[in-house]
Protein backbone atom coordinates (compact mmCIF):
# COMPACT_ATOMS: atom_id res chain seq x y z
CA UNK A 1 0.00 0.00 0.00
CA UNK A 2 1.42 2.97 -0.72
CA UNK A 3 1.79 5.53 1.88
CA UNK A 4 -0.69 8.72 2.49
CA UNK A 5 0.02 12.28 3.89
CA UNK A 6 -0.58 12.62 7.02
CA UNK A 7 -3.03 15.64 8.04
CA UNK A 8 -1.00 18.58 8.81
CA UNK A 9 2.13 17.58 6.37
CA UNK A 10 3.76 19.05 4.12
CA UNK A 11 4.79 18.41 0.88
CA UNK A 12 8.33 18.18 1.38
CA UNK A 13 8.17 16.27 4.58
CA UNK A 14 5.77 13.47 2.72
CA UNK A 15 8.40 13.03 0.07
CA UNK A 16 11.26 12.89 2.00
CA UNK A 17 9.42 9.90 4.45
CA UNK A 18 7.44 8.12 1.52
CA UNK A 19 10.96 7.77 -0.57
CA UNK A 20 11.89 5.78 1.84
CA UNK A 21 9.32 3.50 1.46
CA UNK A 22 10.09 -0.14 0.57
CA UNK A 23 7.33 -1.23 -1.78
CA UNK A 24 7.36 2.00 -3.38
CA UNK A 25 11.08 1.89 -3.91
CA UNK A 26 10.53 -1.41 -5.48
CA UNK A 27 7.82 -0.38 -7.82
CA UNK A 28 9.55 2.99 -8.75
CA UNK A 29 13.51 2.25 -8.26
CA UNK A 30 14.49 5.24 -10.35
CA UNK A 31 14.82 8.03 -7.91
CA UNK A 32 12.92 10.64 -10.30
CA UNK A 33 10.38 9.03 -11.11
CA UNK A 34 9.51 7.98 -7.39
CA UNK A 35 9.98 11.44 -6.58
CA UNK A 36 7.06 12.51 -9.22
CA UNK A 37 4.90 9.47 -7.73
CA UNK A 38 5.09 10.88 -4.31
CA UNK A 39 4.35 14.42 -5.49
CA UNK A 40 1.31 12.98 -7.38
CA UNK A 41 -0.22 11.33 -4.35
CA UNK A 42 0.07 14.26 -2.20
CA UNK A 43 -1.73 16.03 -4.57
CA UNK A 44 -4.36 13.81 -5.16
CA UNK A 45 -4.78 13.44 -1.54
CA UNK A 46 -5.16 17.07 -0.68
CA UNK A 47 -7.67 17.01 -3.73
CA UNK A 48 -9.60 14.55 -2.05
CA UNK A 49 -9.56 16.32 1.08
CA UNK A 50 -10.82 19.69 -0.49
CA UNK A 51 -13.39 17.92 -1.46
CA UNK A 52 -14.51 16.23 1.83
CA UNK A 53 -14.03 19.85 3.60
CA UNK A 54 -16.35 21.57 1.07
CA UNK A 55 -19.29 19.41 3.43
CA UNK A 56 -18.01 20.48 6.67
CA UNK A 57 -17.66 24.23 5.81
CA UNK A 58 -20.26 26.45 6.24
CA UNK A 59 -21.79 28.38 2.59
CA UNK A 60 -20.83 32.13 3.24
CA UNK A 61 -24.05 34.47 3.76
CA UNK A 62 -23.59 37.83 4.15
CA UNK A 63 -25.17 39.01 7.46
CA UNK A 64 -25.83 42.05 8.86
CA UNK A 65 -24.13 42.53 12.14
CA UNK A 66 -24.90 43.65 15.22
CA UNK A 67 -24.00 46.66 17.71
CA UNK A 68 -23.29 43.93 20.56
CA UNK A 69 -20.12 44.61 22.45
CA UNK A 70 -19.70 41.13 24.18
CA UNK A 71 -20.43 37.48 23.67
CA UNK A 72 -22.35 34.52 25.51
CA UNK A 73 -21.78 31.39 23.72
CA UNK A 74 -25.23 29.51 25.87
CA UNK A 75 -27.10 32.44 25.08
CA UNK A 76 -26.35 32.69 21.09
CA UNK A 77 -26.82 28.77 20.72
CA UNK A 78 -30.11 28.65 22.65
CA UNK A 79 -31.52 31.59 20.58
CA UNK A 80 -30.20 29.33 17.18
CA UNK A 81 -31.74 26.83 18.50
CA UNK A 82 -35.16 28.38 18.84
CA UNK A 83 -34.65 29.92 15.85
CA UNK A 84 -33.83 26.71 13.35
CA UNK A 85 -36.25 25.26 14.76
CA UNK A 86 -39.14 23.86 12.63
CA UNK A 87 -41.44 22.42 15.20
CA UNK A 88 -41.99 22.73 18.77
CA UNK A 89 -37.60 22.08 19.52
CA UNK A 90 -34.59 21.13 17.75
CA UNK A 91 -34.80 18.27 15.50
CA UNK A 92 -31.44 17.94 14.07
CA UNK A 93 -32.35 14.79 12.64
CA UNK A 94 -34.17 17.35 10.10
CA UNK A 95 -32.40 18.70 7.44
CA UNK A 96 -34.16 21.89 7.48
CA UNK A 97 -33.36 22.17 11.18
CA UNK A 98 -29.92 21.50 10.62
CA UNK A 99 -29.67 23.82 7.23
CA UNK A 100 -30.76 26.46 9.24
CA UNK A 101 -29.03 25.79 12.92
CA UNK A 102 -25.84 25.76 10.71
CA UNK A 103 -26.07 29.39 9.27
CA UNK A 104 -25.11 30.26 12.57
CA UNK A 105 -21.53 28.56 12.40
CA UNK A 106 -18.41 28.12 10.01
CA UNK A 107 -18.04 24.38 9.91
CA UNK A 108 -20.13 21.29 11.05
CA UNK A 109 -18.63 17.76 11.25
CA UNK A 110 -19.94 15.04 9.82
CA UNK A 111 -24.02 15.26 9.14
CA UNK A 112 -24.46 17.64 12.05
CA UNK A 113 -27.03 15.38 13.58
CA UNK A 114 -25.83 16.70 17.36
CA UNK A 115 -24.88 19.59 18.80
CA UNK A 116 -21.08 18.81 19.47
CA UNK A 117 -20.74 18.59 15.55
CA UNK A 118 -21.17 22.50 15.20
CA UNK A 119 -18.28 24.47 15.17
CA UNK A 120 -17.18 28.37 15.46
CA UNK A 121 -20.25 29.75 16.23
CA UNK A 122 -20.26 33.62 15.71
CA UNK A 123 -24.07 34.44 14.74
CA UNK A 124 -26.76 35.14 17.05
CA UNK A 125 -30.56 35.69 16.51
CA UNK A 126 -31.40 39.75 17.70
CA UNK A 127 -35.32 40.26 17.16
CA UNK A 128 -35.63 37.31 15.32
CA UNK A 129 -33.03 37.75 12.84
CA UNK A 130 -29.55 36.17 12.38
CA UNK A 131 -27.28 38.85 12.80
CA UNK A 132 -23.07 38.69 13.17
CA UNK A 133 -21.55 39.22 16.39
CA UNK A 134 -18.02 40.49 16.08
CA UNK A 135 -16.36 39.50 19.44
CA UNK A 136 -17.29 36.12 18.92
CA UNK A 137 -16.23 36.34 14.91
CA UNK A 138 -12.96 37.68 16.29
CA UNK A 139 -12.70 34.75 18.68
CA UNK A 140 -13.19 32.36 15.85
CA UNK A 141 -10.68 33.69 14.17
CA UNK A 142 -8.21 33.75 16.91
CA UNK A 143 -9.28 30.10 17.66
CA UNK A 144 -7.94 29.05 14.00
CA UNK A 145 -4.99 30.99 14.17
CA UNK A 146 -4.38 29.42 17.89
CA UNK A 147 -4.56 32.39 20.09
CA UNK A 148 -7.01 30.81 22.13
CA UNK A 149 -6.43 26.74 22.67
CA UNK A 150 -6.91 26.30 18.75
CA UNK A 151 -9.68 24.18 17.20
CA UNK A 152 -9.70 20.08 16.28
CA UNK A 153 -9.48 20.81 12.43
CA UNK A 154 -6.92 19.38 9.93
CA UNK A 155 -5.09 22.63 7.90
CA UNK A 156 -7.44 22.12 5.30
CA UNK A 157 -10.59 22.79 7.42
CA UNK A 158 -9.09 25.22 8.88
CA UNK A 159 -8.15 27.04 5.48
CA UNK A 160 -12.41 26.79 4.79
CA UNK A 161 -13.50 27.64 7.63
CA UNK A 162 -11.22 30.55 8.18
CA UNK A 163 -12.10 31.72 4.17
CA UNK A 164 -16.00 31.85 5.62
CA UNK A 165 -15.21 34.32 8.72
CA UNK A 166 -13.12 36.16 6.57
CA UNK A 167 -14.99 36.98 4.18
CA UNK A 168 -17.70 38.45 6.60
CA UNK A 169 -14.49 40.96 7.62
CA UNK A 170 -14.25 42.14 3.74
CA UNK A 171 -18.20 41.99 2.89
CA UNK A 172 -19.95 42.76 5.96
CA UNK A 173 -17.63 44.73 8.09
CA UNK A 174 -15.64 45.95 5.24
CA UNK A 175 -12.67 45.55 6.88
CA UNK A 176 -8.99 44.33 6.15
CA UNK A 177 -9.15 40.50 6.40
CA UNK A 178 -6.90 38.78 9.11
CA UNK A 179 -4.23 36.55 8.60
CA UNK A 180 -4.30 32.70 8.23
CA UNK A 181 -1.85 31.52 10.26
CA UNK A 182 0.32 28.06 9.99
CA UNK A 183 -0.58 25.36 12.94
CA UNK A 184 1.50 24.86 15.94
CA UNK A 185 0.18 22.84 18.76
CA UNK A 186 1.81 22.47 21.88
CA UNK A 187 0.49 20.71 25.61
CA UNK A 188 2.06 21.37 28.95
CA UNK A 189 -0.19 20.34 32.26
CA UNK A 190 -0.99 22.55 35.16
CA UNK A 191 1.24 23.66 37.69
CA UNK A 192 -1.54 24.35 40.34
CA UNK A 193 -5.22 23.51 41.09
CA UNK A 194 -7.11 24.97 43.28
CA UNK A 195 -10.44 24.06 44.53
CA UNK A 196 -12.68 26.73 46.04
CA UNK A 197 -16.44 26.72 47.07
CA UNK A 198 -17.44 28.24 43.57
CA UNK A 199 -14.87 27.76 41.33
CA UNK A 200 -11.18 25.79 40.52
CA UNK A 201 -8.14 27.82 39.98
CA UNK A 202 -5.72 26.23 38.02
CA UNK A 203 -2.15 27.67 36.90
CA UNK A 204 0.09 26.48 34.06
CA UNK A 205 2.38 26.95 30.58
CA UNK A 206 0.51 27.80 27.57
CA UNK A 207 3.54 27.78 25.78
CA UNK A 208 7.18 27.30 26.35
CA UNK A 209 10.42 28.58 24.39
CA UNK A 210 12.57 26.95 21.85
CA UNK A 211 10.44 23.70 22.97
CA UNK A 212 9.03 21.17 19.94
CA UNK A 213 5.96 21.48 19.00
CA UNK A 214 3.71 18.30 17.88
CA UNK A 215 4.70 19.29 14.47
CA UNK A 216 7.87 19.10 14.85
CA UNK A 217 8.55 23.07 14.50
CA UNK A 218 10.77 25.08 17.28
CA UNK A 219 8.41 27.34 19.22
CA UNK A 220 10.55 31.12 18.87
CA UNK A 221 9.81 33.27 22.05
CA UNK A 222 8.58 36.57 20.05
CA UNK A 223 6.19 34.31 18.41
CA UNK A 224 5.26 32.90 22.12
CA UNK A 225 5.15 36.74 23.09
CA UNK A 226 3.20 37.88 19.92
CA UNK A 227 0.59 34.88 20.57
CA UNK A 228 -0.14 35.82 24.11
CA UNK A 229 -0.84 39.38 23.38
CA UNK A 230 -2.96 38.91 20.41
CA UNK A 231 -4.85 36.36 22.98
CA UNK A 232 -5.47 38.94 25.48
CA UNK A 233 -6.13 41.74 22.87
CA UNK A 234 -8.54 39.38 20.13
CA UNK A 235 -11.10 37.39 22.63
CA UNK A 236 -9.64 35.75 26.28
CA UNK A 237 -12.16 33.18 25.37
CA UNK A 238 -10.80 29.75 26.22
CA UNK A 239 -12.21 26.46 24.43
CA UNK A 240 -12.61 23.21 25.81
CA UNK A 241 -10.93 20.03 23.58
CA UNK A 242 -10.28 22.54 20.56
CA UNK A 243 -14.29 22.05 19.44
CA UNK A 244 -16.22 24.54 21.49
CA UNK A 245 -15.75 28.22 23.00
CA UNK A 246 -16.70 28.78 26.23
CA UNK A 247 -18.55 31.77 27.81
CA UNK A 248 -16.97 34.06 30.41
CA UNK A 249 -19.84 32.04 32.97
CA UNK A 250 -17.95 28.83 32.22
CA UNK A 251 -14.38 30.20 32.72
CA UNK A 252 -12.71 32.98 33.04
CA UNK A 253 -8.72 34.71 32.69
CA UNK A 254 -7.46 35.94 35.81
CA UNK A 255 -3.83 36.04 34.91
CA UNK A 256 -1.52 36.16 31.87
CA UNK A 257 2.15 36.77 31.93
CA UNK A 258 5.27 36.82 30.09
CA UNK A 259 7.83 34.93 32.84
CA UNK A 260 11.08 37.33 32.38
CA UNK A 261 13.02 35.47 34.52
CA UNK A 262 13.91 31.58 34.66
CA UNK A 263 12.12 30.72 38.26
CA UNK A 264 11.88 27.53 39.83
CA UNK A 265 8.80 26.04 40.94
CA UNK A 266 8.87 23.03 43.57
CA UNK A 267 10.64 20.47 41.07
CA UNK A 268 9.44 22.35 37.74
CA UNK A 269 11.59 24.99 35.84
CA UNK A 270 9.73 27.56 33.94
CA UNK A 271 11.97 29.30 31.44
CA UNK A 272 12.52 32.75 31.06
CA UNK A 273 9.75 33.69 27.75
CA UNK A 274 6.93 30.57 28.83
CA UNK A 275 3.42 32.14 28.47
CA UNK A 276 1.69 31.56 31.62
CA UNK A 277 -2.50 31.52 32.27
CA UNK A 278 -4.52 30.95 35.54
CA UNK A 279 -8.02 30.56 35.14
CA UNK A 280 -11.40 30.31 37.10
CA UNK A 281 -13.53 27.41 36.31
CA UNK A 282 -17.23 27.93 37.42
CA UNK A 283 -18.66 25.52 35.15
CA UNK A 284 -19.57 22.40 37.12
CA UNK A 285 -18.54 19.57 34.30
CA UNK A 286 -15.60 21.15 33.66
CA UNK A 287 -14.19 21.21 37.04
CA UNK A 288 -15.29 17.68 37.40
CA UNK A 289 -12.66 17.09 34.47
CA UNK A 290 -10.47 18.40 36.22
CA UNK A 291 -10.71 16.90 39.49
CA UNK A 292 -10.61 13.35 37.33
CA UNK A 293 -7.42 14.49 35.11
CA UNK A 294 -9.47 14.49 31.94
CA UNK A 295 -8.37 18.07 32.23
CA UNK A 296 -4.75 18.18 32.60
CA UNK A 297 -3.09 21.25 30.86
CA UNK A 298 -3.26 23.95 28.46
CA UNK A 299 -3.22 23.51 24.87
CA UNK A 300 -2.75 26.07 22.16
CA UNK A 301 -2.24 25.90 18.35
CA UNK A 302 -1.16 28.35 16.56
CA UNK A 303 1.63 30.79 14.80
CA UNK A 304 3.50 31.85 12.07
CA UNK A 305 1.66 33.73 8.97
CA UNK A 306 0.59 31.65 5.67
CA UNK A 307 0.55 33.15 2.30
CA UNK A 308 -3.09 34.80 1.88
CA UNK A 309 -5.31 32.50 -0.43
CA UNK A 310 -8.50 34.36 -1.43
CA UNK A 311 -11.92 33.63 0.11
CA UNK A 312 -14.38 31.52 -1.67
Amino acid sequence: MAPKPQPNETRAKFISRALKDEELAKQYPDLPGRMKVCSAIYSETRKAERTEVAKGAVPFKSTPWNERKDWDFNVAVKGLSAWAKSGDKLDLSKSADRNKYAQGFAFVWKDGETLDDYLLPHHEVVSGKLTLNKPALAACIAALNGARGGIRLNDSQRRAAFNHLAKHYREDLDADMPEFKKRMESTHRFFKVEEHPDYTFVLGPVLVPESIDKQGDIIAADEIEKTAHDYMEDSQRPGLMHQLMLGSRDVQVVESYIMRDETKVDDRVIKAGTWMVAMRIYNDDLRKMVRTSKLRGFSIGGHGVAEEEPAT
